[in-house]
């Protein structure tokens, strides 16, 4: 995607108009701020899924390097492809980014019109791959998130028998399917499961992080919530930054959100 992309960018040719698909838009629009740290929430949401992925592993001990690497890995990618999607399809850019290849033809950098008016074999391999890949990511995603929601859902329950376990998984993987056949638009859903993501990923452990030292201190004193874990990320002013702006941001992706979905038009 960057690779075509970026060749579709360098490829300018007089077939190209102003109204064509690479139409530069604004470097920053403050209308699509809070969807796009819904967004980022949901792509760059994995911590959930750590411990049951790296339960089969022996040694842990480079755990916590391997995982920063793959994060910093995936939002340089991420901000790399959304800097060049949006500069190569301007204010035409749909949602998902990949139904963009649908126009792929492989001819005059990529998102031309072909002499003869059939798109070249190539093409359509690249096409199709592209628009197959959020396909083949949800397929394999979605078994390993139900099944971390399925265990935390269970664990909620003191009954350790097999109709827990059962009632877990059909309550973990059958709603966001109902909800997906009745409103199949993704945009909206990646939006909507942003705002819950802003609340388990930022909000919700800041909370935490505040709450129970404070009570752990009011209990046992103030120097033993310190332990061997403790570090500058564990201290509760940053909690309590991390908390206030996430609570701001989290306001303003509701508002967005309610605004894209409802045209309302109140941020205009």
């Amino acid at each position: 995607m960057i690779f075509t992309s970026f060749i579709s960018l360098l490829y300018r040719s007089p077939s190209y108009s102003d109204d064509d698909i690479i139409d530069p838009i604004a470097l920053f629009n403050l209308n699509g701020f809070g969807a796009a740290f819904s967004v980022i929430s949901v792509s760059l949401a994995c911590h959930h899924n750590i411990p049951e992925s790296v339960a089969p592993l022996q040694d842990k001990r480079k755990l916590k390097k391997l995982i920063f690497i793959t994060l910093l890995s995936a939002t340089i990618i991420y901000i790399t492809l959304g800097i060049i999607g949006a500069l190569c399809f301007g204010k035409k850019t749909v949602s998902p980014i990949t139904t963009n290849w649908l126009e792929y033809t492989g001819c005059d950098g990529g998102f031309g019109i072909c002499q003869d008016h059939k798109i070249r074999w190539y093409g359509y391999v690249i096409q199709i791959t592209i628009l197959m890949f959020p396909l083949v990511n949800l397929t394999s995603e979605y078994p390993l998130v139900s099944a971390t929601l399925a265990s935390n859902i269970s664990q909620l329950s003191s009954e350790n028998t097999s109709k827990v376990s059962f009632s877990s998984k059909c309550l973990a993987a059958f709603p966001p399917l109902l909800l997906a056949m009745i409103k199949a638009d993704l945009s909206k859903i990646f939006g909507f499961t942003g705002i819950f993501g802003f609340v388990l990923i930022l909000i919700l452990p800041s909370m935490f992080q505040i709450f129970s030292k404070k009570t752990y201190k009011f209990q046992f004193g103030k120097k033993a919530s310190t332990t061997i874990y403790s570090g500058v990320y564990s201290t509760s002013r940053l909690a309590w930054c991390v908390l206030i702006i996430s609570i701001i941001l989290f306001a303003f992706s509701v508002v967005q959100n309610l605004d894209s979905l409802f045209n309302i038009n109140w941020l205009n």
